[in-house]
């Protein structure tokens, strides 16, 4: 990676969880094209740090974002935080989403956001405990993020 990324890279780690997700991961959902974008952070966020809503011809496409700062040198190894990382997850999946028409749905795709790059370890830990969930986790780590 060449000292500019090593830059940008350090100035998203250096952010609070809540502010890379409003000021990095909504403004980024709002410009691939969702026509709402919800910061849902917070003590009773249900795992949902962002709900993105893009429009579908069956119906919303809904998008949950779990952002953690989590990563290659930062807090891999502790099992609590994975096994918080890991609720955290489960509960994108399980908990729906109350909906303004009325009904409640679950999301169509969950995403984890990190400004840290993430390893086939990591990932390896993470699919493991979420295996019989409706869809995969995918990624946004931070080498991703400055594509």
């Amino acid at each position: 990676m060449d000292n500019n990324n090593d830059v940008y890279l350090s100035a998203l780690q250096s952010l609070k969880e809540d502010d890379l997700s409003q000021r990095v991961i909504k403004p980024l959902f709002e410009s691939m094209g969702c026509y709402r974008v919800d910061f849902h952070g917070g003590a009773y966020e249900g795992g949902k740090d962002i709900i993105a809503y893009t429009k579908a011809p069956l119906g919303d496409h809904i998008s949950v974002v779990q952002t953690k700062k989590i990563g290659d040198g930062k807090a891999t190894g502790d099992k609590n935080i994975i096994g918080n990382l890991i609720f955290q997850l489960q509960q994108c999946y399980l908990k729906d989403i109350p909906l303004h028409n009325g009904k409640t749905k679950k999301p169509d795709s969950v995403i984890l956001a990190t400004p840290y790059k993430v390893g086939s370890r990591l990932l390896a830990e993470i699919h493991g405990h979420l295996n019989g969930m409706k869809n995969e986790v995918k990624l946004l780590d931070g080498p991703y993020l400055l594509e």
